[in-house]
This record gives structure tokens, sequence and C-alpha cells, in this order.
């Protein structure tokens, strides 16, 4: 009877140790997923500041709106 033997799983070695190519591999694939969520971090923190910065604008110019005198009507008095 034929005896099948089952390859190791992509990237380990017979004795169970993990290639150092595949062990540079996952350093790297761990490093580039860090890198992309460390950027999308501060994309988040540049639109929230963006988004403050256009509510302080547009609250600052709706109160000088409705606080100034509306012009073109001749105050009475």
């Amino acid at each position: 009877m034929a005896v099948w033997h089952q390859s190791p799983p992509r990237g380990l070695r017979g004795d169970g140790e993990i290639h150092p190519a595949h062990r540079r591999q996952s350093i790297r694939e761990a490093d580039f997923k860090r890198g992309v969520g460390e950027y999308y971090e501060a994309l988040e923190l540049q639109w929230i500041t963006l988004i403050g910065i256009i509510r302080r604008y547009l609250k600052a110019t709706v109160r000088e709106f409705f606080l100034s005198p509306i012009s073109g009507i001749p105050e009475y008095h």
C-alpha cells in the first residue's frame, strides 16, 4: 500500500520552521498593512480637521449675518 506524504504548508520547511524568505515576506506585508492603516488614520484626521474648519467658518458667517444690521433698509428711530 502506498503512503502519501503531505507536503508542509506554504512557507514551512519539513521541520515546521518558517523559511526565512517567507518570514521576510510576512514582515513586509505587516509593515505595508501598518503603513496603509497609518495613512488612512492621517487622512481621516485631515478630513476631521477640514470639516472642523468649514464648520467654524460657516458658524461665524451665519452668526455675523444674523447679528449685523440689514443693509439697504434705513433705520427708523
